[in-house]
């Protein structure tokens, strides 16, 4: 049944970039239309597909008002995307769900209620890890950073360090435009990451609601659906242009933000590590072998892994 488009004050904006993805793309969005007990605009942008991607993100907005579709003039990855609806959101806060991943019913109502009570600008939750295909949750991320169903403030610090930068936080719209913040078009991986720290850099309010109401469509036995040589590479880039941020701003005064960076920065270094290895092992003869010195990496990476990127198993 199509709702409304005006039935409640408080709209949340939920923008989608969305690229080849017409095998998910249905299954995202009705969870963003099903939300309970807040009004929602669903935002979809295009990214050029060769599928049925836009004309699925059409169909929809034929038939609820609440949808709207744009399309890039060029394929130019999330960024470019995302940006594009971040420009004509009409709701008070914005949060991005991906094209593969669903909303829990009373996610948005849920963020939305707390961040109000506590007088925030940004707001972020837990999440699970489901398996491509089977729409079953197998682990879940950060369940373990304080008790469940309670929150915790989020510095720039906490927000590096414990490694958030995964997260699908809420937003307050009028706090990204009043500081002009946006993802940064040349970053195709990580460019959460960075948005996320600069909105915190600029003093936003925030806090972790420890309850999981994102599923996000991930590989059992991979850190995440973009472990690879390339995107490591470009996530470790990406601490390292926030470390000139952070410095330029006030290196003093974020001390903490700069060891968190540090830290976090050698936690993807090692990660990076065992991609150069599982990718030489799946291919030696055409692949480079990565240095001995790698191995140290490749180890921290084994052994820590689960406790440094706070996977749960259920």
């Amino acid at each position: 049944m199509q709702q409304r488009c005006d039935t409640m004050n408080t709209v949340v904006s939920v923008v989608i970039a969305a690229f080849n993805a017409s095998d998910t793309l249905s299954v995202a969005i009705e969870s963003a239309l099903n939300q309970q007990g807040c009004a929602v605009e669903l935002l979809i942008v295009d990214d050029c597909s060769s599928d049925d991607t836009l004309a699925i993100a059409s169909k929809y907005a034929q038939r609820d008002c609440r949808v709207r579709v744009f399309q890039t003039p060029r394929n130019a990855g999330p960024s470019t995307a995302r940006n594009l609806a971040f420009y004509a959101a009409r709701g008070e806060w914005l949060t991005v769900l991906d094209a593969d991943d669903w909303f829990s019913p009373n996610r948005l109502a849920t963020l939305l209620s707390t961040a109000e009570q506590r007088g925030l600008d940004m707001i972020m939750d837990s999440y699970y890890l489901v398996a491509p295909d089977q729409q079953t949750e197998y682990a879940s991320r950060f369940t373990g950073l304080c008790p469940n169903g309670s929150e915790m403030d989020v510095s720039l610090a906490d927000f590096v360090g414990l490694g958030l930068g995964s997260s699908k936080p809420m937003i307050k719209t009028a706090f990204l435009r009043q500081h002009n913040l946006k993802f940064d078009t040349r970053i195709r991986c990580g460019e959460d990451l960075l948005l996320y720290s600069q909105v915190l850099l600029a003093g936003a309010t925030c806090q972790f609601l420890n309850h999981p109401m994102y599923f996000r469509t991930e590989l059992a036995d991979s850190l995440s659906r973009k472990d690879r040589v390339q995107s490591l590479s470009e996530i470790v880039s990406v601490f390292e242009l926030l470390e000139t941020n952070v410095s330029v701003d006030d290196s003093e005064r974020h001390a903490d933000v700069l060891n968190a960076i540090s830290c976090r920065k050698q936690v993807t270094q090692d990660a990076l590590a065992a991609a150069k290895w599982k990718r030489w092992l799946a291919n030696p003869a055409k692949t480079k072998m990565p240095s001995l010195r790698n191995v140290l990496e490749l180890t921290r990476h084994m052994c820590f892994r689960k406790s440094r990127y706070a996977i749960c198993t259920l």
